[in-house]
């Protein structure tokens, strides 16, 4: 059987999940704090049909290798971490993260997970909710009012009706040294072991980005490059499923030999 229909195959397949990942960002391009997704390509394993140094057929030595691959895989579909848009909203409890870092919140199960959604809201409990989910640390007292979050995270407000703002809390970043390595998983993220350890701090400080009060970052997808890429795709299956054709023709003609 032709090598090339497997390796054709595995081309179409690897466009098809390419597309599905198109359709999730551009499905997505109006998420807050949403980020991106590539699949990246690989190609598979060689198989060599003549080992340089060899003989040739005619003697001496061949000086070039001869090996012939096997087609492609979707080696990872990795999230691109670059910032979104941001979008002035002018309200005080819509935050945007400008630069490095994650909210940490705390899930159903129990366990943590970090979200760039910093549309903030006030439960009854006095949490704040990002993604729909705690802030880990943030409680506020219910006989507080004027709350206002500084870029430091440091969460501002009137005590008891008082004139004066105060401190009332104190929001604490999350990040990682591969952010790329974190396990997506809906509206939040999860670490794992190749996103190393969490890192957590102070906006603004050793590496984090600053907290900006009235601002939503918006989804890091690019309409017109998806749009492209989704021309690319196409194409490429194209392109494929035409060597499939042709192969299946190729065979169809061995086929009707006949023998003299």
């Amino acid at each position: 059987m032709f090598r090339s229909l497997y390796t054709a195959a595995s081309g179409m397949y690897a466009q098809e999940l390419n597309m599905n990942e198109i359709s999730e960002n551009l499905a997505n391009v109006n998420t807050i704090g949403y980020k991106k997704g590539r699949v990246n390509f690989q190609d598979l394993m060689y198989s060599a049909l003549q080992e340089p140094g060899a003989m040739g057929p005619y003697g001496g030595a061949v000086q070039v290798s001869s090996e012939q691959g096997s087609g492609v895989r979707a080696a990872s579909i990795q999230k691109i971490f670059t910032p979104g848009q941001y979008d002035h909203t002018g309200n005080p409890l819509d935050l945007a993260i400008y630069g490095n870092g994650f909210f940490e919140v705390k899930l159903p199960d129990g366990k943590t997970g970090f979200t760039r959604d910093g549309m903030i809201q006030l439960n009854d409990k006095g949490e704040f909710l990002a993604g729909g989910h705690p802030i880990v640390g943030v409680k506020i007292p219910k006989n507080v009012t004027g709350l206002q979050v500084e870029s430091s995270g440091t969460i501002m407000g009137y005590l008891n009706n008082q004139t004066k703002r105060v401190k009332i809390g104190q929001i604490q970043l999350a990040r990682f040294l591969n952010p790329s390595g974190l396990r997506a998983q809906g509206d939040v993220y999860y670490d794992t072991a190749v996103s190393g350890p969490k890192i957590t701090g102070t906006a603004g400080e050793n590496g984090f980005g600053m907290i900006k009060a009235g601002y939503l970052e918006k989804a890091n997808v690019n309409i017109i490059q998806e749009m492209m890429d989704i021309v690319m795709a196409q194409r490429a299956y194209e392109f494929n499923a035409k060597a499939v054709t042709a192969t299946n023709n190729m065979l169809s003609i061995t086929t009707q030999l006949q023998p003299a």
